[in-house]
């Protein structure tokens, strides 16, 4: 094994270590990774190579929880993850409100509700925007109550006839706003790479259901689908597929598509105005909580 391959190793057991430990404070990931450097320096001394050297430090997350356990970075590390989370809580509550008066457009003048159901609509604005002005320290507990508050309004609103609304029609926002107070509350908990694989790959089959349900339909002859619909449904699973891999420019896309397709109904909407509005609300809310959680954990990680 030449020296390049031999410092490929050392950076990789590097790299991994620093994202076990990206929940950490910096000082306690920078002498980790001094330690694991320093460590492969005297193997090199005494004749052992890297890999040998690697190897007898075993697992990179087992030696991050080895440091997490001995250094106890859970108090150190609180506020760091607090502060994490309240600015993920205040990113997905503004796209709370943002997809709230999309709602509100969207019940009133594309669906049947007309100026009722937009002045119905103004309640839920009204209950998102609040998290937003709270003071900080209340705002992680406020997302569970604005999503639990704006679910009720939608099931009440749905039951009355003369409201002109449909629970359907929120299904975009009940999505965000859960979002907005599910993702906080595991940062604020802090999330270890396993949790974090198993998240990204559960957001991925979810960004791949709608390609799978039209692939489906189009195979058993539901609708018809042309050689350019194959493609965007090959893409998409494509692009599932690299969410689960952890691409930051995946969920980004897929967030950008959630935030176009809930746009379209405005512009030409036509017989799919509820499935695209469905499908943007369902991409919203995989890839805006995926990006906010990815960068807070990309701020702190050793570069």
């Amino acid at each position: 094994m030449n020296a390049r391959t031999q410092a490929g190793q050392v950076e990789t057991y590097l790299r991994s270590l620093g994202d076990a430990l990206s929940d950490a404070p910096a000082a306690l990931r920078n002498a980790a990774l001094d330690d694991v450097r320093a460590h492969v320096a005297e193997a090199q001394d005494s004749g052992r190579s890297d890999a040998e050297a690697l190897a007898g430090l075993g697992d990179p997350e087992i030696l991050a929880s080895q440091y997490l356990a001995e250094l106890d970075p859970a108090t150190v590390g609180a506020d760091a993850s607090g502060r994490r989370a309240e600015r993920a809580a205040w990113l997905l509550q503004a796209a709370g409100l943002a997809v709230a008066i999309l709602t509100a457009a969207f019940s009133g003048f594309l669906m049947r509700g007309g100026g009722q159901a937009a002045l119905l609509s103004l309640i839920p604005i009204a209950i998102v925007a609040l998290g937003l002005v709270l003071p900080t320290r209340y705002r992680l507990a406020y997302a569970w109550a604005s999503a639990a508050s704006v679910t009720a309004f939608a099931a009440i609103v749905s039951a009355i006839p003369a409201a002109l609304l449909s629970v359907v029609e929120y299904l975009p926002l009940l999505l965000v706003v859960w979002g907005a107070a599910v993702t906080p509350w595991r940062l604020s908990r802090g999330i270890g790479p396993r949790e974090a694989r198993v998240w990204r790959w559960v957001g991925a089959a979810v960004v791949a259901l709608p390609a799978v349900w039209m692939g489906v339909a189009g195979l058993i002859g539901t609708f018809g689908l042309d050689w350019t619909a194959w493609v965007v449904l090959a893409v998409l699973l494509a692009v599932a597929v690299w969410c689960g891999l952890g691409s930051r420019i995946a969920v980004s896309a897929v967030a950008l598509a959630g935030a176009v397709l809930l746009s379209m109904p405005f512009f030409d909407g036509g017989v799919l105005t509820l499935l695209w509005w469905w499908v943007g609300g369902l991409f919203l809310a995989v890839g805006l909580p995926a990006v906010v959680a990815g960068r807070q954990r990309e701020s702190s990680a050793v570069r």
